[in-house]
């Protein structure tokens, strides 16, 4: 992490931001002051993990392509605008 990073914390209106952030994300603001020890223990092994354990494999995910050309993209579900999403599923 870089000590920059870790600096920023030391400023009051930094950690507030960042307290209301958490609150509007949905995230208890009372975590915010370990947020650097989180961080700081996050490994390439955990973020691994983590993609294992939160996402499709990737012959399950789906590609969304919005264009007005309707054949793009053989394969793929080719939509006009994002309000069209949920036809994709």
């Amino acid at each position: 992490m870089s000590a920059e990073f870790r600096k920023s914390f030391d400023f009051p209106r930094v950690v507030t931001r960042t307290m209301v952030e958490a609150e509007l994300d949905g995230t208890d603001a009372q975590r915010v002051p370990g947020f650097l020890d989180e961080l700081a223990a996050v490994t390439a092994d955990s973020i691994g993990k983590r993609l294992r354990t939160v996402y499709p494999a990737a012959d399950e995910l789906v590609e969304i392509i919005v264009t007005p050309e309707a054949d793009a993209v053989e394969g793929a579900c080719v939509i006009r605008s994002l309000a069209q999403v949920q036809q994709c599923r």
